[in-house]
């Protein structure tokens, strides 16, 4: 006998569907939940990115550029300044408009979006954190920066629920935005192990034999700090001659002509392959020799967990919050601090030359992923966070 209970409906919010860690969360949230307890609908700055195709068919997408930009009111609103309220006007708009039982949102700039659009609504909101929160308003500020940190304190203080991605971001919401403790749950990215696996063989990405292979699989920008591994492989490369060295750099984005510019400078165009956008970086993991994550800041990190995964060693820097965590304090990678290039290439090296010793490494961080960052669990949890969410606010 069916349920005559009706599904709720849950709008999942970002920017777009690129190929960043945030995008692939909510896709891998949105295909696995249960149909029978929640309706996703899907809700985009812009109707655009590599994972848009992905959406699965029965997830709704509304996006605010498709009926503004152009437009005569866009125009006006650009002459007023007042573009920001028109987008999350129409977010409120949306939300009544569907029906919407939960909204979700998952990145800094939509949480601004969704602060004033659920409370004009009436909708109960999460927010979710994804990364330092006060690098996301730094970077974003403008010209004010104490109105920028009283706006972000206020938007994530006014959810219903706050989720992390880390134990290390859930204290910088305390501390810099000064979040209160009791609203904030930690939820690690999730991975599916299992799926992880068919998708290492599903090509052989051609390595070229006889060469030691470094990957890094980030989006190309300055807080991903690919700088500083570019001036690792350089020592490397031609203090210590390493010429065996090969770095593939998965990802694009904005520093990518900065760094091709660099490597031809430096004379390492030879050792570096820059491989785009790859929809299935799995096997890259499978074939490399070393994972290197050289960031400044992360929120998480599912890079890490996603090479550990397919039994890839892993070297990252220890930002603020997570790799760290994902590595277990260390004990299934290497950390070393952030913006500190001889350190990567002393511990690159060390890789080189004990490959065997961080295989063992590699051991204990595969075991350690496949039970910590459980995709079935987290969606269980998360799909409980989300009734309970809801009820509580009906209640209300």
């Amino acid at each position: 006998m069916e349920s005559s209970v009706k599904p709720k409906n849950v709008m999942f919010m970002v920017g777009s569907m690129g190929g960043g860690g945030a995008e692939r969360q909510i896709l891998e949230i949105i295909k696995r939940l249960d149909r029978a307890r929640f309706r996703p609908v899907l809700y985009l700055s812009h109707r655009k990115g590599e994972l848009l195709d992905e959406v699965p068919a029965d997830v709704p997408i509304h996006s605010f550029w498709d009926d503004f930009a152009g437009t005569l009111r866009s125009k006006i609103h650009y002459l007023l300044g007042t573009t920001d309220r028109a987008r999350w006007q129409n977010l409120a708009r949306t939300l009544r408009r569907e029906q919407i039982d939960l909204l979700y949102d998952r990145s800094y700039l939509a949480t601004l979006e969704a602060a004033p659009a659920s409370k004009v609504a009436g909708v109960p909101r999460v927010s979710v954190c994804v990364y330092d929160p006060l690098a996301d308003v730094t970077h974003s500020a403008g010209s004010s920066l104490a109105r920028a940190l009283k706006n972000a304190a206020n938007s994530y203080s006014t959810a219903d629920r706050v989720i992390s991605i880390s134990k290390g971001v859930r204290q910088q919401l305390i501390d810099d935005l000064d979040v209160p403790g009791d609203l904030i749950e930690v939820h690690y990215n999730l991975l599916d192990f299992d799926d992880a696996q068919r998708r290492s063989v599903e090509y052989d990405p051609g390595l070229e034999p006889g060469r030691f292979h470094l990957l890094t699989v980030a989006r190309l920008a300055e807080e991903k700090g690919h700088k500083y591994l570019m001036a690792a492989l350089d020592h490397l490369v031609h203090q210590q001659g390493h010429r065996e060295l090969l770095w593939h750099l998965i990802g694009v984005g904005p520093l990518e002509s900065e760094l091709r510019a660099d490597a031809e400078r430096r004379g390492l165009t030879n050792h570096i392959h820059f491989a785009g956008f790859r929809r299935n970086p799995y096997p890259f993991y499978r074939h490399a020799d070393l994972f290197c994550l050289p960031s400044l800041h992360e929120g998480f990190a599912s890079v890490l967990m996603e090479a550990l995964a397919v039994n890839l060693p892993v070297l990252s820097t220890d930002c603020p919050s997570g790799p760290s965590e994902v590595l277990d304090g260390g004990r299934c990678g290497r950390l070393v601090p952030p913006a500190d290039s001889t350190a990567l290439a002393y511990e690159i090296e060390d890789c080189l030359i004990h490959r065997e010793t961080w295989r063992e490494l590699t051991a204990a961080g595969r075991q350690w992923v496949n039970e910590t960052f459980s995709i079935n669990a987290g969606i269980a949890r998360l799909q409980d966070l989300f009734d309970d969410v809801i009820e509580q606010r009906t209640v209300q």
